[in-house]
């Protein structure tokens, strides 16, 4: 309810920007987002992907995070010792996530 910022959001965009700058100069980078591409989105270019960044809002990104951050579409995955595992439990049911 109180994240993220603007400022927030536009550290984020400028990263994603930096990316897929970066991005554009890696061989690994391009192939990577080609062959996703084609496997699982309509192509798009990076110019079109920034502009698209660039138009979302604060408001926009609250909308999906509280459909998709709530405890039903959670998981947890723990690596460790058993003897912490009671305390984990009790931390993760008190948690204030929606239902």
């Amino acid at each position: 309810d109180d994240g993220p910022t603007e400022e927030e959001l536009q550290r984020a965009k400028t990263r994603h920007r930096m990316f897929l700058d970066f991005a554009q100069d890696s061989p690994g980078e391009l192939v990577g987002w080609f062959a996703a591409t084609e496997l699982h989105r309509v192509p798009e270019e990076f110019e079109e992907r920034v502009r698209k960044v660039e138009l979302l809002t604060v408001k926009q990104l609250r909308d999906v995070a509280r459909r998709y951050f709530r405890k039903k579409n959670l998981g947890v995955v723990v690596v460790g010792q058993r003897k912490g595992l009671k305390a984990l439990e009790r931390g993760l049911e008190s948690n204030a996530l929606p239902r």
